[in-house]
C-alpha cells in the first residue's frame, strides 16, 4: 500500500528536478553562449570594420 505513493512521490520529484536541472542548465548555456558569440562577433566587427576602413582612408589619401 505504502509503496505506490512513495514510488509516485519519486517520480514527481525526479520529474521536477530534472525540469529544474533542465532549465538551469539550459539557461546558464544560453548565457554562456550569447555571451561568447557576442564577444567573438563584436571583435570581428571591430576588426573587420577598422581594416576596411582604414583601407577606404588609405585609397582616399591615395586618390588626394
Amino acid at each position: 500500500m505504502s509503496a505506490v505513493p512513495t514510488k509516485r512521490a519519486n517520480a514527481l520529484t525526479a520529474k521536477r528536478f530534472e525540469r529544474k536541472v533542465k532549465t538551469l542548465t539550459a539557461k546558464r548555456f544560453e548565457r554562456k553562449v550569447k555571451t561568447l558569440t557576442a564577444k567573438r562577433f563584436e571583435r570581428k566587427v571591430k576588426t573587420l570594420t577598422a581594416k576596411r576602413f582604414k583601407r577606404k582612408v588609405k585609397e582616399v589619401a591615395g586618390s588626394i
